[in-house]
């Protein structure tokens, strides 16, 4: 390749297993590469575009001079690289220093990626790339501190991942006077920095730190921070204006929204908010404040018997909302969003450890303000939460008629098949429940039976039951479910709700089930021919016929499949196993097998 002197570019993307490029490669002074090149063969080639430089740890400060990258000033984007599984005992502190103080690019560079570098600290020159739009430093294990970043007028991204010895972001300048701080900065990363414990080198209270442009802030392993920055109410409203993404992950001594006095002091306020996740910080009390609402909703706290009316301030953009829940704290802030949400994920922790009668409950609803008012809600997943799905809370679900996903797990106060909050989910397609250890079935006798629990759920596609070791039944799913997979339910006996039974075991109203009664109503001759005890549930009557999966896995205690002509109509799929009651498969179903996979 040395002597093809027309050669102007060179492209070696996806060259995975490139090592070096060919002897006397340098010569070609009239070439474009773009990655992977050999540092002693760049000097004298015009590189254009992106330049990663890896395997820095076999480079020596001399052949990094004569690199001479400040000269090559075309390129917009630089990786430097070193061996990602190295320790800062393999290669002495020094060499990785020299050879970053020689690799300075020119003034100019947009983009600049560190990645392995095992110096204690980072060259000058990496603050002072005036123009610089993003920054990220990953696995700089050694790194104590960073560089004036947060003086750089252009700079969008920033992204510190795995510095395990950086104590705070900001420095302090001469005179502890900071003129700006990142003025345009939009995307902020923070990951696993175990020594993160401040936003500057000495916390003060004139020190506040400003981010006025901000759209999106991740925090996530930091078990040292305590608290988001100060900001000054004089001279900005909100603290962080334009943030439309929040995610704080595993910050376990995370306690309040901003640092300085009090213990927890008051929430920021995010008006441009769409989504804020929160996992795993076990001593937050409290959610952002939301600009004012235009409606109003109910507290009820059942062990008081107490009714309060709040105004509920909104977030206008909010949509998503995705908390671990470890406190009752927390669990009263949800008001002021459910009517705002498109996606609702909350995971209780420890917060619901007493009976719900004696729970504080957000009742969540006011029926006297736009009572015809439907939630934007599509998806929703609920795990140890039984907040809704008691007697308070079923005017809620009425709100919930774009619901297409929801996902229910941990559940202890699901006893019977929530059809009365189901009724409403006429848009849900896709229904998981899993780990509800008390579910049992079907709230109604046969007695009780109604042509509207047929109806249930009726777009319906996909239905997921798992791990429900109680579980008898499954409710009447209507003709649309598609796909049906149900693992481990080892008592269940029907995959179908029945509509009678000669005999049914059935629970009083409030699930009081000490003690079994036996249903005496007579069933009609047309049910008699359909549903007929566990022994022969062969003769079920339920028909499916847009299901194509079906998968039942550890059910032992189921016998048969229903036995009906059009039940299996446009079945593709079939898994059955670990089901050792179950001797032989329906009539109807083994007539198909030929057909299926």
């Amino acid at each position: 390749m040395k002597y093809m002197a027309a050669l102007r570019h060179l492209y070696t993307h996806g060259c995975i297993r490139l090592r070096h490029m060919p002897p006397d490669f340098g010569k070609l002074t009239a070439g474009t590469v773009s990655n992977c090149s050999d540092v002693g063969e760049l000097q004298h080639l015009e590189i254009a575009g992106q330049l990663e430089l890896c395997q820095l740890q076999n480079v020596r400060e001399p052949d990094a001079i004569k690199c001479r990258l400040e000269n090559k000033t075309k390129i917009t984007k630089l990786s430097l690289v070193w061996k990602k599984d190295q320790s800062s005992e393999e290669t002495p502190d020094c060499g990785h220093n020299k050879v970053m103080e020689a690799l300075r690019p020119h003034d100019k560079l947009l983009i600049l990626k560190v990645d392995s570098y095992k110096s204690t600290t980072f060259p000058p020159w990496m603050g002072m790339l005036k123009l610089l739009v993003e920054i990220d430093l990953n696995n700089c294990t050694m790194c104590q501190n960073i560089p004036e970043f947060w003086q750089l007028q252009d700079l969008r991204v920033l992204r510190l991942v795995e510095l395990h010895r950086l104590q705070y972001l900001c420095g302090i300048g001469p005179n502890n006077v900071i003129s700006s701080t990142f003025p345009k900065l939009k995307e902020l990363e923070l990951k696993n920095l175990p020594s993160f414990n401040r936003w500057w080198e000495v916390n003060e209270s004139q020190e506040q730190l400003v981010f006025p442009h901000l759209e999106k802030l991740v925090i996530e392993g930091c078990g040292e921070l305590t608290a988001l920055p100060t900001y000054d109410s004089i001279m900005s409203q909100y603290a962080m204006p334009d943030l439309k993404e929040l995610e704080l992950r595993n910050l376990g001594k995370f306690e309040r929204w901003q640092a300085g006095d009090g213990a927890h002091g008051k929430p920021p306020t995010f008006p441009n908010i769409e989504s804020i996740l929160i996992a795993g910080c076990p001593n937050l009390t409290s959610l952002p404040e939301a600009p004012r609402a235009s409606f109003r909703c109910s507290l009820l706290t059942y062990n008081t018997a107490n009714r309060e009316h709040h105004s509920v301030p909104q977030a206008p953009k909010l949509s998503v909302l995705d908390v671990d829940i470890y406190s009752q704290q927390i669990l009263l802030c949800i008001p002021r969003y459910i009517s705002l949400l498109s996606t609702l994920r909350l995971k209780v922790k420890g917060a619901e450890t007493i009976p719900p009668a004696e729970h504080g409950l957000v009742e969540w609803v006011d029926d006297t303000v736009n009572p015809n008012h439907e939630y934007p809600m599509a998806a929703m997943e609920l795990v140890g939460f039984n907040g809704f799905f008691h007697s308070g809370a079923q005017a809620l679900w009425a709100r919930f008629a774009q619901l297409k996903d929801l996902n229910i797990g941990g559940c202890d106060a699901l006893i019977h098949w929530p059809e009365k909050e189901f009724q409403s989910l006429q848009s849900l397609k896709t229904l998981k429940i899993g780990v509800c250890f008390k579910l049992k079935g079907c709230t109604q006798t046969p007695e009780q039976s109604t042509s509207g629990r047929g109806q249930l759920l009726p777009r319906l596609e996909l239905l997921v039951i798992y791990s429900c070791e109680s579980l008898l039944e499954v409710f009447n799913v209507p003709p649309s479910l598609k796909k049906m997979q149900i693992p481990d339910c080892p008592r269940l006996e029907s995959i179908f709700g029945q509509e009678t039974r000669k005999s049914a075991l059935v629970e009083g109203p409030c699930g009081d089930s000490s003690t079994p009664s036996v249903a005496m109503s007579e069933p009609s001759s047309s049910a008699k021919d359909h549903f007929l005890p566990s022994e022969r549930l062969e003769s079920h009557s339920g028909e499916l016929p847009s299901l194509v999966q079906l998968e039942i896995f550890g059910c032992k205690s189921l016998t048969s499949l229903p036995n009906s002509p059009q039940a299996y109509s446009s079945l593709q799929s079939l898994h059955v196993w670990a089901c050792p009651a179950m001797k032989t498969l329906p009539t109807c179903l083994q007539q198909r097998l030929g057909s299926l996979e």
